[in-house]
């Protein structure tokens, strides 16, 4: 995981919200709007910590990189909380709780700490982390989607799992994007949906709550759903994939409109626009036209466009970014 490109993001394009700061109780509550309301406990006597962190939202999705520069215990503060959050570890080790279960955190490991039940983190002295922020009511949300309503709320025992490349270079151009002052408000919020849904279905737990893919509906749009999933390189029309499912185009049509909130041709454009992105992450070889062809799309132009529109990036861009990646040095602590 790349957490170090996207803490050096949020500290290029956020503010810097604490500096120096020594004092746990002081500490909390400069960060708790960034975070939520929380506790800082320090782990040695005298309790004198070295705090820093960068914050900014983008898309109403929260970036918070925090370091605290000295051993402590968090657990949550007074108020309650209506958000998740996504600790993502640049450096260092740390455990953490939530309810029952418990779980070590390593070095560019990821977790996630839902706003049901109570937590509590123990962090090294060199801990490091980017802590993504998100409503309660928008992973809900988010959940509700990608289960077409079969699951909702997502009260996952303590874990870490381990974003790719792809939901990192997600991540971070949502955070680049609180740079760009020509970036608008509609498309701030996609790319964060987009990069959120790519965070929850890298967490091992979610993935076992969300059914099969093309597994949500009536027996027909299962079908349907499943051929397409296996030619999307090929062309593809409604009236051909009902033939194939033994349905009518017109009822194959309401089924994606009825059942998923969709039509038929965007639910093929972004399944297409995900095995792209896919592709580029696991192929540093491959070129664009090369992508674009394999994943169904016929024009190079057209698939450019849409995969900026939803990924909020050009493919191009996004070779780049994982070329560079992959050039770079083992990560170490980002002073």
């Amino acid at each position: 995981m790349v957490a170090r490109s996207l803490a050096k993001r949020v500290r290029q394009s956020g503010a810097r919200v604490i500096s120096g700061v020594r004092d746990a109780d002081e500490l909390a509550e400069l960060t708790s709007d960034d975070t939520r309301s929380h506790r800082i406990i320090p782990m040695q006597r005298p309790g004198v910590l070295n705090a820093s962190a960068d914050a900014l939202v983008v898309g109403g999705l929260g970036f918070t990189r925090m370091r605290y520069g000295g051993p402590v215990v968090v657990i949550p503060g007074d108020a309650s909380s209506s958000e998740f959050l996504f600790p993502l570890s640049v450096g260092g080790r740390g455990h953490l709780r939530y309810g029952g279960a418990g779980v070590a955190v390593g070095p560019h490991d990821a977790a996630i700490i839902p706003p049901y039940r109570a937590f509590r983190s123990e962090l090294s002295e060199s801990f490091d982390q980017v802590i993504v922020r998100a409503s309660q009511a928008r992973v809900e949300h988010a959940v509700a989607r990608l289960t077409a309503g079969e699951v909702s709320t997502l009260d996952v025992h303590a874990q870490t799992f381990a974003p790719g490349a792809g939901t990192m270079l997600q991540l971070e151009a949502v955070a680049a994007l609180g740079a760009d002052a020509g970036a608008s408000g509609t498309h701030a919020a996609r790319a964060a949906d987009v990069a959120l849904e790519s965070v929850l279905l890298s967490i091992p737990t979610v993935r076992q709550l969300l059914p099969e893919r093309g597994s949500a509906g009536s027996a027909r749009l299962r079908r349907a759903m499943r051929h397409m999933l296996e030619h999307l390189a090929e062309p593809m029309t409604v009236v051909g994939v009902a033939e194939s499912v033994h349905v009518s185009p017109r009822a194959l049509q309401a089924s994606f409109r009825d059942e998923l909130g969709t039509t038929f041709t965007a639910w093929l454009r972004e399944r297409r626009l995900e095995r792209a992105w896919e592709r580029l992450a696991a192929d540093p070889h491959a070129t664009i036209a090369e992508v674009a062809f394999a994943s169904g799309f016929g024009h190079q132009g057209e698939f450019s466009a849409h995969f900026r529109m939803k990924f909020g990036m050009l493919p191009s861009a996004v070779t780049r970014e994982l070329a560079a990646n992959r050039a770079a040095p083992s990560p170490g602590s980002d002073r």
